[in-house]
């Protein structure tokens, strides 16, 4: 606590002295002050035992305000606003130049110089001499204690920091930074590295407008000679010494040293002028700035910095901003490269290897693409023997293959020897079919490929796969005619279920009226293999649940197979399976049931994901879809109409009553397509208990109350008691009364509460609980509005019913007890 107090004294000391009139030096009373506010804080630290710790006071101090200033003099002769007009106000819109240039002269501001050399005075009587570490200076190296350097380089950030741009005004910083950043930086251990490295990082931030977080691009560092100097031989020890993070974060700066820091036409400036610019990032109004070469000058510029930093490691060819240089400026040097042993270094962590190595793992399509023929020679025969070593893994060839294929010494002779090795694996032939059309003449290519001795003998996987690409390169006019000559009987005879199925998608993907009369023909043709009649009705499926407009092929299609008759098996299930799941089906059906297990057949993928699509955009409760779920509606009427399977009928009837337009349409309140009549005749005609019997009774009676709260409701909300909050059980009994709906739902209700009653048709009591158990868990709401609730005979019947249930749960429960516990446990 005293430490934190003491210390704020010291910090507003500092700040008082450092900004009190600074442009009267008033010697005597500063230097008390700083001596009283630096010794403060050093007993403090001192009484802890950290003395490596030791911080100035200066956290609150800021830059010096004198730090900024500018004489008025110098400033009207480095920039003269009759001359340069524009450039003035340009510069007025960047730094406000009131603050910054003002009348005064050296001998009598209290700035840099002075502030620092007070400090460093201070710090001098209070330093407590035997112990390890001096409190500033360090020669040639910092000490080995890393909490004694820390604390050292810590101080001096500080100074730095105070001084802000006019760092050089101090003798004693200047010195200190030629000390820290010479040429003796390069024979530093790590330790003393890593510390300066941290200081230049502060020192840029306060001399620029760098961010030392992020690399600024247009700095003008380099226009400074000593922060040129120390970024070069900072960049040159994190290469010597393998730094890659530091070198790496240091590259960009360097770069911009080497590209555009050769003129310093800024030097003609006044020095505290040109700190000035350079902290505000401006050019000098009669100054040209380095970033404004371009032409030839800029490339010979960067292929200097290229052919520097290629010196000092050759690991930088495996940079981007050095390849893309070589590619396009030298060939000849990339040449040899390719052909050289590049040595390990600090941008190439892999043990040493040849160049066209390193080259081929760091380069991307559009250098490739750029090669020279030589170098694009080396490439390709590099890239062709990998794609063929067995000792990769297949991803790696198939990337190589990828590579050969684009090179642009590839051509269609090479690429028609690759499609003619029956040996190559088929994710090499698809890299090479999908680069196919990155060749000069792709149709060449195709045209082999669609040749009727080729599709006898190859891969047809690798024609389809090229045919998917096609309309990404082609107008679709000749896409079809593509396609038509593919499925002319000259070649129709010898295509393949695969790529059959390829044509068929991108005949329907195309849409023009000449692909839906090929569809028509082969859907018309007996000979048509199964597998391609379930692939074109997945596609019709799969237009029919996204699309609403130009669909009309596809509905007439689905619609042509549902009014079969005849229609089989495997197709209905096809059929119901875009809306149904198999585990449903499953349950109303009793299949793929294997001793007491659900095993299923395989599905085909697409099929799953149309029956998302289908629960997205047709089962929702969307407006937008009313018009796809009337014709699903129609489609799913016509199955349970036409199949021969029962079972199956069951299914195409629950999808059918689940469409009913009362469900989804806001609008819609009455039950015009008589659901709830055919699901009343559904339940009531269940004469037998199977398997399926129980989960059938319970979805349809779940569609039955849902059907019976949704009419109810939107009928409520059309009142006036409705609008004003007023609903009460008299208006809700009175809608059940007068809605066709609740009339129906009362008299249907009433029937299974009674059914049984004269006999002992235990069946049918238990199908009536069931069905009731339904109905109340989707509409129990509503349920107790019905009129038929309000009747002395069925409430009567209720009361029966739940005390025969009690007795029932009672002696149940107690003979099952003592079966469990008692003498018949025994």
């Amino acid at each position: 606590v005293a430490l934190g107090y003491f210390r704020a004294v010291a910090n507003k000391i500092m700040t008082v002295t450092m900004a009190f009139d600074p442009a009267e030096k008033l010697i005597d009373v500063r230097t008390s002050w700083i001596n009283c506010a630096v010794t403060l804080v050093w007993l403090m630290t001192k009484t802890r035992g950290v003395v490596f710790n030791y911080t100035l006071p200066l956290d609150r101090v800021g830059c010096l305000p004198v730090s900024n200033w500018i004489k008025q003099d110098d400033f009207d002769r480095n920039v003269p606003h009759r001359e340069f007009p524009q450039e003035l106000a340009s510069l007025q819109m960047q730094v406000n130049l009131p603050k910054c240039v003002k009348n005064f002269t050296d001998s009598k501001v209290f700035g840099p110089k002075d502030a620092v050399a007070l400090i460093v005075v201070a710090i001098d009587k209070v330093w407590d001499k035997p112990l390890y570490g001096m409190p500033l200076q360090f020669e040639p190296y910092l000490p080995e204690d890393p909490d004694a350097a820390k604390g050292i380089m810590l101080r001096l950030g500080q100074l730095f920091t105070l001084c802000s741009a006019h760092w050089e005004d101090s003798d004693f910083l200047a010195v200190v930074f030629d000390n820290v950043f010479g040429d003796l930086l390069i024979k530093s251990p790590q330790n003393h590295f890593f510390l300066a490295e941290e200081l230049l990082k502060t020192i840029l931030s306060v001399s620029t407008s760098i961010d030392p977080q992020e690399f600024t691009s247009k700095s003008h560092f380099f226009e400074n000679p000593r922060l040129a100097k120390a970024v070069d031989n900072v960049m040159r020890y994190a290469v010597e010494h393998n730094l890659c993070n530091k070198a790496n974060y240091w590259l960009p700066y360097w770069g911009e040293l080497q590209v555009h820091g050769r003129s310093n036409c800024w030097q003609l400036v006044d020095k505290r002028m040109l700190r000035f610019f350079l902290q505000h990032n401006v050019v000098p109004p009669r100054v040209s700035s380095a970033y404004d070469v371009a032409g030839d000058t800029l490339v010979n510029q960067k292929c200097s910095f290229v052919n520097e930093l290629l010196k000092i490691t050759s690991s930088a060819i495996v940079l981007p901003q050095v390849l893309n240089v070589m590619v396009t400026s030298r060939p000849d040097a990339l040449i040899q490269y390719c052909k050289a042993e590049v040595q390990e270094g600090v941008f190439q962590s892999k043990e040493a290897s040849n160049g066209m190595t390193i080259l081929y793992d760091h380069l991307n399509g559009k250098q490739i693409k750029n090669f020279p023929p030589e170098d694009a020679k080396l490439l390709a025969s590099y890239a062709y023997d990998l794609s063929y070593d067995d000792r990769q893994n297949l991803s790696v060839r198939t990337l190589a293959m990828e590579v050969f294929v684009t090179c642009p010494i590839t051509n269609n002779a090479r690429i028609l020897h690759i499609l003619a090795d029956e040996t190559l694996e088929p994710p090499l032939l698809e890299a090479v079919t999908l680069k196919i059309f990155s060749l000069d003449s792709p149709w060449h290519v195709l045209a082999h490929l669609l040749s009727v001795e080729v599709l006898r003998k190859r891969r047809q996987s690798t024609t389809a796969s090229l045919l998917a690409h096609v309309s990404k390169h082609v107008p679709i006019n000749q896409t079809v005619q593509a396609l038509t000559l593919l499925l002319a009987p000259s070649r129709r005879g010898v295509l393949g279920v695969v790529l059959h199925k390829a044509i068929i998608r991108m005949l329907l993907e195309t849409g023009t009226d000449k692909a839906k009369k090929l569809l028509q023909s082969e859907w018309d043709n007996n000979n048509t293999h199964k597998d391609i009649r379930h692939e074109l009705i997945i596609l019709c499926l799969r237009s029919a649940v996204t699309k609403d407009d130009l669909v009309d092929w596809e509905w007439g299609i689905l619609h042509d197979l549902a009014s079969r008759a005849a229609l089989d098996e495997e197709t209905g299930l096809l059929l119901l399976s875009a809306t149904t799941d198999q585990y449903t089906i499953h349950r109303l059906t009793n299949r793929w049931k294997v001793d007491s297990s659900f095993q299923p057949p395989p599905e085909h993928p697409s099929i799953c994901d149309i029956r998302l699509q289908f629960k997205r955009h047709v089962a929702s409760g969307h407006s937008d879809s009313l018009v796809r779920r009337d014709r699903f509606y129609s489609l799913a009427e016509q199955l349970a109409q036409n199949l021969s399977q029962p079972d199956l009928r069951r299914v195409a009837l629950r999808t059918k009553w689940m469409l009913s337009r009362f469900y989804h349409d806001l609008l819609t309140s009455q039950d015009d397509q008589n659901t709830l009549a055919e699901i009343e005749h559904a339940v009531l005609t269940v004469s037998d208990f199977q398997n399926w019997t129980q989960f059938w009774i319970i979805e349809i009676s779940e569609l039955y109350g849902r059907g019976l709260s949704v009419c109810i409701t939107k009928m409520a909300h059309q009142s006036a008691e409705w609008k004003s909050g007023l609903m009460t059980r008299e208006e809700w009994m009175t809608i059940c009364a007068d809605h066709d709906v609740g009339r129906r739902a009362s008299r249907f209700i009433s029937e299974l509460l009674l059914s049984g009653e004269n006999d002992d048709d235990r069946m049918v009591r238990r199908r009536s609980w069931i069905a009731l158990e339904g109905i109340c868990g989707a509409a129990c709401d509503v349920l107790t509005y019905l009129e038929c609730f309000d009747k002395k005979e069925t409430r009567s019947r209720l009361a029966e019913e739940k005390e025969d249930a009690r007795r029932i749960l009672e002696v149940t429960s107690q003979l099952v007890n003592a079966g469990c516990g008692g003498y018949g446990g025994r």
